[in-house]
């Protein structure tokens, strides 16, 4: 899994996690990503919402697909926060990402979110969005 920032406006920002089948076959993603909010101190703050669709994007779809991602190829996911939150909401460091269908994990340093996060559905390609 790789990441890479996603686009940003009116006080949101996004990444885009990339999965990349590095298998000699194909593979199956289905849903969402796991996505928790992380503090300085790597504890989680809280897991970021499931859904189809927010304010810079998601799968313009109406239930997550089941992808079938042959060799080489990659499926991704827009995961997206608002840039505010004040005192209301403590402040994110990092994102703990798990892909779909899986336990193993990594952790995404971002800039500053507050815990208003949420995930989208895995779609195929590399964008995270659809558009």
């Amino acid at each position: 899994m790789t990441s890479k920032p996603g686009t940003g406006g009116d006080s949101h920002s996004s990444i885009i996690v990339v999965f990349t089948n590095h298998g000699s076959l194909a593979c199956s993603l289905y849903g969402y990503p796991g996505a928790a909010v992380l503090d300085s101190g790597d504890r989680q703050i809280v897991q970021a919402k499931r859904s189809l669709n927010g304010f810079l994007g998601g799968c313009g779809c109406r239930r997550p697909a089941q992808l079938r991602i042959l060799p080489r190829q990659t499926a991704s996911a827009l995961i997206e926060g608002d840039n505010g939150g004040g005192d209301e909401c403590l402040r994110g460091r990092a994102l703990l990402v798990t892909p779909p269908n899986t336990t193993a994990s990594t952790r995404i340093t971002f800039r500053d979110y507050s815990c208003h996060v949420e995930v989208h559905p895995v779609i195929t390609g590399s964008k995270g969005t659809v558009g």
